[in-house]
């Protein structure tokens, strides 16, 4: 049954972008939610993120994620 795509199928009540992401476990064959990928400064502070409906891989959302952190950095740069 885990084959089966189920058309517009309601995974959640509370945030109908949830997705199901096929994890192959035995104990824990599904995840569901959304990516979201974090960039932090050097001292630990979470200064942007992107969200994803979907599971994408990491290489695939590296440059993005880097342009938008320096970017984040130079706009803080030039106010101070």
């Amino acid at each position: 049954m885990q084959d089966v795509h189920v058309p517009n199928k309601v995974l959640s009540l509370h945030e109908p972008e949830v997705a199901a992401t096929p994890k192959g476990k035995r104990s824990k064959p599904n995840e569901y939610g959304s990516k979201v990928s974090l960039f932090n400064d050097n001292n630990g502070f979470i200064v942007g993120h992107n969200e994803y409906p979907h599971n994408v891989a990491d290489t695939s959302t590296l440059k993005e994620a880097v342009e938008q952190w320096e970017g984040k950095r130079f706009e803080f740069l030039r106010k101070h």
